[in-house]
């Protein structure tokens, strides 16, 4: 047959499926199969206050897919975080509770009979974070249904408590982040409150770039606060994505230079590190330390006999504030699990130091070494 002098194919309609589904394929490898096709596609909603049909525009979304706790054990080795899967035979419903993953009006339940394929999909993108202005947020009168994800700069953080939930102790701090002038309190709990503390105790001397991810809009008596949602709110400090790069082009408070300390608040005050470490830490000498089989902080009052000369002074530090390693002209973070180029030295200066009872070696990382310098390992080589 032929139309305009050019050759056309007789296909019926299975035939031209067929035909359809494989150019598909072609393009995108994760396509199994057509269910309905179109010329045209769009989509409409009513307005009940007009009375009237107006056509939506049709962009990319997150959609919310939930696994029950009965089907937790079936589907943990076959889901990784970062990678794209084709998903078959699965629940949609309304998505409805206090503690919606995304705004989607649906999300997904998996069955049993539900199945996963690894799939290669260059169109998704990587970061599933959508930022929250800290101006919107401050305008919530209420609880939101909604989580929502934050980034901001650590200004100051809260004495760790013990907070009673329902006869179970847990952990308990909270952290102040800053965004322009907008400042918006994180009460963290459990698990959260080890991943703070293990970072400040990594010697990261500067105020980091938080990210919340799916945090929990709290409105208590007049203030608007976010908490973590235990097993769905993750915690990332200067991690190296797009996001937190445009925070520190254009969200840096006024007034705030993001080389100052954290400020440790107590309660209803400022704690300074001095304070910090005489009064709220436990003491012990330089012997019992050396005795102590115990993981913890202590102060010990002692002098700094003299330095060390023994290894370099200074480590390479990933934006993250973990060392890395050198792999063939460029480094390596473990912790990120990536290449790096932008790296920033930090001190690690091994001191003698000594007291009535004995001595003892103790390393001064950043965040110490910087306060008794009043200068960054940076800056010294400038």
């Amino acid at each position: 047959m032929s139309q305009n002098g050019k050759l056309m194919p007789n296909l019926d309609q299975h035939s031209t499926k067929l035909l359809n589904l494989t150019v598909l394929q072609r393009i995108h490898t994760f396509v199994e199969e057509i269910l309905i096709t179109a010329a045209y596609v769009s989509f409409y909603e009513f307005n009940i206050d007009l009375s009237q049909w107006s056509r939506k525009a049709v962009e990319g979304c997150k959609i919310q897919a939930t696994v029950r706790k009965t089907m937790i054990y079936k589907f943990k080795q076959l889901l990784s975080e970062g990678r794209v899967y084709v998903m078959k035979l699965f629940s949609v419903v309304p998505n409805q509770g206090s503690y919606r993953a995304t705004r989607h009006q649906f999300k997904l339940i998996f069955q049993f009979r539900t199945t996963v394929r690894d799939a290669i999909c260059d169109f998704i993108p990587k970061s599933a974070l959508t930022i929250s202005p800290f101006i919107e947020l401050l305008e919530t009168k209420e609880d939101s249904d909604f989580l929502v994800d934050v980034v901001g700069l650590l200004v100051s953080v809260s004495e760790e408590k013990e907070y009673d939930k329902d006869g179970k102790k847990m952990k308990m701090a909270v952290m102040e982040l800053a965004e322009n002038d907008h400042r918006i309190r994180c009460a963290l709990f459990g698990e959260h409150v080890d991943e703070l503390n293990r970072f400040l105790s990594s010697g990261y001397a500067e105020q980091p770039i938080v990210v919340l991810h799916l945090a929990k809009v709290k409105f208590f008596r007049g203030r608007v606060g976010l908490q973590n949602v235990m097993f769905g709110s993750k915690l990332g400090f200067n991690l190296d994505i797009p996001e937190v790069a445009a925070f520190r082009k254009s969200s840096i408070p006024h007034g705030v230079s993001a080389s100052q300390p954290i400020g440790i608040v107590g309660s209803g005050k400022n704690i300074g590190i001095e304070e910090d470490f005489m009064k709220l830490t436990p003491r012990c000498t330089v012997k019992s330390l050396d005795d102590n089989n115990r993981a913890g902080t202590f102060v010990v009052l002692a002098k700094i006999a003299e330095i060390v000369e023994d290894g370099p002074w200074w480590y390479s530090a990933c934006v993250c504030g973990r060392g890395v390693q050198a792999e063939f002209g460029i480094y390596f973070c473990q912790f990120c699990n990536i290449h790096v180029t932008n790296v920033t030295p930090r001190f690690r200066v091994k001191v003698l130091v000594e007291d009535s009872t004995g001595v003892s070696i103790f390393v001064l990382f950043d965040r110490e070494a910087s306060y008794l310098l009043n200068k960054t390992c940076a800056q010294l080589f400038e």
